[in-house]
């Protein structure tokens, strides 16, 4: 390729990719930039804050239409319950440009209303998450705590 097929080569990208920022300017869309930061590393930074105790930040990881399904005071009440939490497992399900659910077993401290010392509990599901002013944010939490096995006992 000769250095002038090579400028023209760089000439077109550089207008398709204004003509992109041009549509974004105008627009307020921004339908050509994703999240640089995967839907999994949204969920251990929220788990994280969870852990520092940093509620208004992991709350600012709530989607807006669950930030208007949960109050701030509802989650507060409810993360001050949780002593810590780990992520055993995480798995990406789908992904497109504007969705993601994951898969997600958790173990934590935890404490119900009525309990008054710490019980180690884990929980799997799924979360939604949806992107959201160029990142990913969460907006539907499925998590239940798995079933145990049925005690089988052997016939003699």
């Amino acid at each position: 390729m000769s250095g002038i097929s090579r400028i023209n080569s760089f000439l077109k990208r550089l207008a398709l990719q204004g003509f992109a920022f041009w549509i974004v300017l105008c627009t307020g869309e921004y339908a050509f930039s994703r999240s640089s930061v995967p839907p999994t590393e949204t969920i251990r930074a929220f788990v994280f804050l969870l852990n520092q105790g940093e509620y208004r930040k992991a709350y600012a990881y709530f989607s807006k239409p669950l930030q208007e399904e949960i109050t701030y005071g509802e989650f507060h009440a409810g993360a001050r319950r949780i002593q810590s939490v780990k992520i055993m497992t995480t798995a990406l399900l789908t992904s497109d440009s504007h969705l993601a659910k994951v898969n997600l077993t958790l173990t934590g401290l935890l404490r119900e209303k009525e309990e008054k010392s710490w019980r180690k509990k884990t929980y799997t599901g799924e979360v939604v998450l949806v992107l959201e002013k160029g990142g990913w944010r969460l907006i539907q939490v499925n998590l239940m705590r798995p079933k145990k096995p049925a005690k089988t006992r052997q016939l003699k």
